[in-house]
């Protein structure tokens, strides 16, 4: 059996991630603000690392400071852990339409 804080935390990033996708998501597609770096091209699983990497720097201060001034660290760690899971959606999508062009259907590596 598992943890039960470390199913308290899955729910906390589950509201969290209701949430921020009322904000950068739209009908249909709670993850276009992803979507929008392949205009720069980039698939939306690989432009999802630019804000892991925003995530990590300021966690980074964080350490070295022991303060944030924008957000509380908690919640750096909830976007941080969520940043992971839509990358790896995201990531199954595309390698989904790359096999079989079912974007619904995740296939395990090597199709």
């Amino acid at each position: 059996m598992g943890d039960p804080e470390f199913r308290k935390v899955l729910d906390e990033m589950w509201a969290v991630h209701v949430q921020k996708s009322a904000d950068y998501g739209k009908t249909g597609d709670r993850f276009a603000n992803y979507s929008a770096g392949e205009r720069s091209g980039y698939d939306a699983w690989e432009s999802v690392w630019l804000r892991i990497e925003e995530k990590v720097t300021r966690l980074e201060n964080f350490v070295a400071t022991g303060k944030l001034h924008n957000e509380q660290i908690e919640e750096s760690l909830l976007d941080l852990a969520n940043h992971v899971v839509i990358m790896l959606v995201l990531y199954r999508r595309k390698e989904a339409e790359r096999c079989n062009g079912n974007l619904q259907l995740y296939l395990p590596p090597g199709c």
